[in-house]
């Protein structure tokens, strides 16, 4: 369990001598704009492909915060630091904006106080090793003890495969090809908040609690698929799509409660607009990028506009789609990658 901490109860906990580990969960984007923290906190570096955490005796007291109350990336490195063993976890109630309510004293955060401390910093693929990931479990569920049905804003994240199987259909094969493919997918959104649905026919839907989280999601799944495809060409091609919107979320039947529905006009614009990409694309519309441009702008920096629109059924206009394709990094790192480093 991870425990609320009151910013009183922080602050009279940090007057204490027995150690505490205190972390400030914001993005660089965040951090630059608003560098002022609590006294003693060290920044988590949140990447787009996880982010390093630390690795010390599990049974120290370790407190993290992030920008608010509502702010996921806090909850997240939460559930995290307790699945890899850590049982004494605190969370600020209210974020640093509760903090600052509080007329509590702050202090310049530095990125570089991390590398002062005496801690060991271990990517999360490692302090959570794959094999415990189960892609069963469909990653972190983040409509998990929300009561049905509702409406909330959602991002929906659509994964196609290119090459088609009807044409040589070997079930064994095949299935083979998209449980690689799955793997891959499953081992990145559970570093991110989303709902996880199961492939069918040519692809897999992730419906997200935020843009900032899908897009970040999107470029790691692309980045892990090139690594895979370098060490094994059977692992099929994709594109990927992105769009946000309302969504009304509701049990189909109440005598089968795990069976959900989710209906939305960015449902069916996110499987339209895939047609668009070239292999390895992601294209988005221009809302998604809008809403991702305030937690993820390095990422909604790298898409360009296409000079064909999306033309939406019953509308009387036609909705830009933006591009983005892989660079040169995500290539390299797909090369470094050899058999031997699976």
């Amino acid at each position: 369990p991870v425990f609320a901490l009151s910013p009183q109860a922080l602050r009279h906990r940090l007057r204490q001598p027995e150690t505490l580990l205190l972390l400030d969960v914001r993005r660089p984007d965040s951090l630059s704009c608003q560098p002022c923290g609590i006294l003693g906190a060290i920044p988590v570096i949140l990447k787009s492909d996880g982010p390093d955490l630390p690795d010390v005796d599990r049974g120290i007291e370790i407190a993290l915060y992030g920008s608010d109350e509502d702010d996921l990336d806090s909850q997240q490195v939460a559930q995290w630091l307790a699945a890899a063993g850590y049982r004494n976890l605190w969370r600020l109630e209210g974020g640093l904006a509760a903090w600052r309510a509080a007329n509590l004293p702050l202090c310049q955060v530095r990125f570089g106080t991390r590398h002062c401390e005496a801690l060991h910093w271990t990517p999360l693929r490692r302090l959570a090793p794959r094999p415990a990931v189960r892609p069963s479990a469909h990653a972190a569920d983040f409509l998990r003890g929300l009561s049905l049905p509702l409406m909330r804003e959602v991002a929906v994240l659509r994964i196609g495969v290119i090459e088609t199987v009807a044409a040589s259909w070997r079930g064994e094969a095949v299935l083979a090809q998209v449980q690689r493919l799955m793997q891959c997918v499953a081992s990145v959104t559970v570093r991110h908040p989303a709902e996880l649905h199961d492939f069918e026919g040519d692809g897999t839907t992730l419906y997200f609690a935020d843009c900032g989280s899908a897009l970040r999601a999107a470029f790691a799944i692309r980045r892990e698929l090139c690594v895979a495809r370098s060490l094994d060409d059977a692992v099929p091609l994709v594109r990927l799509a992105l769009d946000s919107g309302s969504l009304t979320l509701g049990h189909v039947d109440a005598a089968a409660p795990n069976l959900r529905c989710l209906i939305g006009p960015c449902v069916p614009a996110a499987l339209r607009i895939l047609k668009q990409a070239p292999p390895g694309g992601i294209v988005a519309t221009a809302r998604a990028l809008k809403l991702g441009a305030d937690t993820a702008p390095e990422l909604s920096a790298r898409f360009k506009r296409m000079p064909n629109r999306l033309h939406v059924r019953n509308a009387e206009q036609s909705l830009p789609v933006f591009l983005s394709l892989p660079d040169s990094t995500e290539v390299a790192a797909a090369h470094s990658v050899s058999p031997s480093h699976d």
